[in-house]
């Protein structure tokens, strides 16, 4: 009888220990929370993008996004496929309505270290008789500083650089 029992103890211990060396030892693996966004960059009636972004992706490469447009500078961070944007009423002048606004969005490319790069802005101000809205894309390698001259006339920079 006692022989019986220490052998179905044994049985048992032997089962116990069997299962929990077999289970993986951290903590089960837990689907990635998600939140998606539909997202949209125009420009008047003409959508330059437009996707379901999961602004919560932990695959998605962030980016410093370093933006010139004549003398205005500015230095955004951005994410793949992700558009983000900036605005201030009533840096440029004193006028009602004078102001800036950029829309700006980086889209990795197949090759690596370059980034097709889109940027829209909007530029008033009444004083000067600046008042322009203009869609800037561009393969920017990253790292290099990319610039051009728009059809009207708008010295335009772009920088992209890993965070």
């Amino acid at each position: 009888m006692i022989l019986r029992r220490f052998v179905s103890l044994v049985i048992i211990a032997t089962a116990c220990t069997s299962a929990w060396a077999v289970s993986p030892l951290g903590a089960p693996a837990q689907p990635a929370i998600r939140m998606v966004e539909h997202q949209r960059m125009m420009i008047g009636d003409k959508v330059i993008y437009e996707a379901d972004v999961n602004v919560l992706d932990p695959e998605a490469r962030q980016y410093w996004l370093e933006i010139g447009v004549d003398d205005k500078h500015w230095r955004v961070p951005t994410a793949d496929r992700s558009v983000g944007s900036a605005a201030l009423q009533g840096e440029v002048g004193y006028v009602q309505g004078d102001g800036w606004m950029i829309s700006y969005l980086v889209r990795e490319r197949q090759v690596p270290g370059t980034a097709q790069v889109d940027v829209v802005y909007t530029i008033r101000d009444m004083s000067t008789g600046v008042n322009r809205t203009e869609h800037v894309q561009a393969d920017v390698q990253e790292g290099a500083r990319f610039t051009t001259t728009t059809p009207a006339g708008a010295r335009v920079w772009l920088l992209v650089t890993p965070q």
